[in-house]
């Protein structure tokens, strides 16, 4: 990519051919502009008027004169400063902006632990045993190999069922470890009235507690899973000292890296469970953690199967039959399955990141239309993606940063893009993609 100069210092251009990718440092926001939108920002650069911008604009490229007066108010406002890239979005150029996060920026429970080091880095009078509480016997004592998660829940169904989901993580002797620890407590509640999930009155539902606070309330029996997984997922990797996070699943195997990013119901679970049924190791299904060196954040978590791939991964995956049937706060049904690279992962504190000679980003785009047992390469179709197209998909999907963004993490996180490969992969089952994948390590 060509870094162009601006005349002003707020700004700068990133070129990949007649693309553009604007960042602004007042915002610490992206915006991808088309071939038009590089024309009259370059134009504004140079000083041209409305008028001059816009008229030569129209002629060359038979756009409304509407769109482009409207494209190049934006940019106007832009380069000046009065207003923000994530604002006025058109079909001429893609907003790409800081606030598009996973949750709502560092987790309370974060913040509460980076505060107590800090006070340790001024205090000699601090113990390290503040940070971590003592863990009940009794209790689910999650390891995740990066900080230990207790979970009290006293309802017996519920805790029967989690301590069968976690089981590959619960740590009997985590009192002995140093890790950071999180206090998870799920408290039963019982209504007299119908709530907003429009159960019978008198059913019961539960209020969700990390640390002592309220985070979420009303939550029916089977939203206690994902709640528990996600909020532990978030925590780990922003306890990492990670750099980047993206939605999508990070896979490896024999030193190449794959990165499927992409937002939710594309096939990124689906394909992942497949390929880990074929030698491939799991870092993470949902959450692509990249630290300062791009090495990848390995999460250790059960994989999330939607109700829509049960019967094609129960092909693979037996004990999905019986698996319980949880459902995500948006009312989507899923059933969660541990892949074997992930039972046997290690889980010490100096493997939690890995580098790879090979990265490979590949956006999936699963259709229907062709039987699950064909693997007809005539149904699967590649298309190589730009760098700016890739930053695009990863951050549609949702995506948060450690810091603020600053043009040096745009600038190297394009060429951590630049130097890998890209593609959009659209197919009709999981063995297809399984066998355009594998064709990459020939190549």
């Amino acid at each position: 990519m060509q870094q162009v100069s601006l005349n002003n210092s707020k700004l700068r251009l990133l070129l990949e051919a007649e693309y553009g990718l604007l960042y602004c440092a007042t915002t610490h926001s992206l915006r991808k502009l088309e071939p038009i939108g590089v024309s009259l920002l370059l134009a504004i650069d140079l000083g041209l008027d409305e008028h001059q911008c816009c008229e030569d604009i129209i002629a060359l490229n038979q756009t409304r004169k509407d769109d482009i007066q409207k494209l190049y108010r934006t940019l106007f406002d832009i380069y000046h400063s009065t207003s923000d890239l994530s604002e006025s979005t058109d079909s001429m150029s893609t907003s790409v902006n800081t606030h598009t996060r996973y949750g709502d920026g560092i987790y309370l429970e974060v913040q509460q632990l980076q505060s107590i080091e800090t006070k340790n880095l001024h205090s000699e009078n601090f113990h390290q045993g503040d940070l971590r509480p003592d863990l009940k016997r009794n209790l689910l004592n999650i390891d995740t190999g990066q900080c230990i998660f207790q979970i009290d829940c006293q309802q017996p169904k519920l805790a029967a069922d989690l301590r069968s989901l976690f089981k590959p993580l619960i740590n009997t002797t985590a009192n002995n470890s140093n890790l950071p620890r999180f206090s998870f407590e799920i408290k039963k509640r019982t209504h007299t009235e119908t709530n907003r999930f429009e159960s019978q009155p008198g059913d019961t539902t539960f209020d969700f507690y990390s640390n002592g606070h309220l985070v979420l309330t009303d939550l029916l029996f089977e939203h206690i899973a994902a709640v528990l997984i996600e909020r532990m997922q978030i925590i780990t990797f922003q306890i990492s000292g990670f750099r980047f996070c993206f939605h999508g699943a990070a896979l490896s195997k024999d030193k190449h890296l794959f990165l499927l990013p992409g937002k939710s119901g594309v096939g990124k679970s689906t394909l992942t469970a497949y390929l880990a049924n074929r030698g491939f190791t799991v870092h993470s299904d949902e959450m692509i953690t990249l630290d300062e060196d791009f090495r990848v954040l390995s999460i250790r978590m059960p994989v999330a199967i939607k109700s829509g791939a049960w019967e094609t991964v129960t092909k693979q995956y037996p004990q999905l039959l019986d698996a319980p049937v949880w459902q995500l706060l948006d009312g989507r049904e899923v059933k969660y399955i541990w892949t074997d690279s992930q039972l046997q992962a290690d889980l010490s504190v100096e493997s939690v990141f890995s580098q790879h000679q090979h990265v490979h980003f590949i956006a999936p785009n699963y259709r229907l239309g062709v039987s699950a047992d064909a693997v007809n390469q005539s149904d699967v179709n590649s298309q190589p993606l730009t760098v700016i197209d890739t930053i695009e998909t990863v951050t549609k999907g949702g995506y948060q940063v450690g810091k603020e963004l600053l043009f040096k993490d745009v600038a190297e996180l394009s060429s951590y893009i630049q130097n890998a490969s890209r593609e959009i992969l659209t197919y009709s089952s999981s063995e297809q993609a399984y066998s355009w994948i594998e064709n990459l390590f020939n190549k």
